[in-house]
């Protein structure tokens, strides 16, 4: 068996994942995973996102360094 990274980075490259950087947009701009999207913690459209992260079918990641 791998390192969950290993298995993380497997699962992102064959698209079964969605991964969201929780951090603000400004780290975000600076530098982030690749295909990820930017849903700030506190943002105030947060509930927007979420609802549409609801309908996501894919196991959802979050990170935030």
């Amino acid at each position: 068996g791998g390192t969950d990274i290993d298995e993380f980075r497997k699962l992102q490259a064959a698209g079964k994942v969605l991964v969201v950087d929780v951090r603000d947009p400004q780290s975000y701009a600076n530098g982030h995973i690749p295909g990820s999207i930017n849903v700030p913690l506190g943002d105030h459209e947060q509930a927007e996102h979420f609802n549409k992260l609801k309908a996501e079918k894919r196991p959802i990641v979050t990170y935030c360094a």
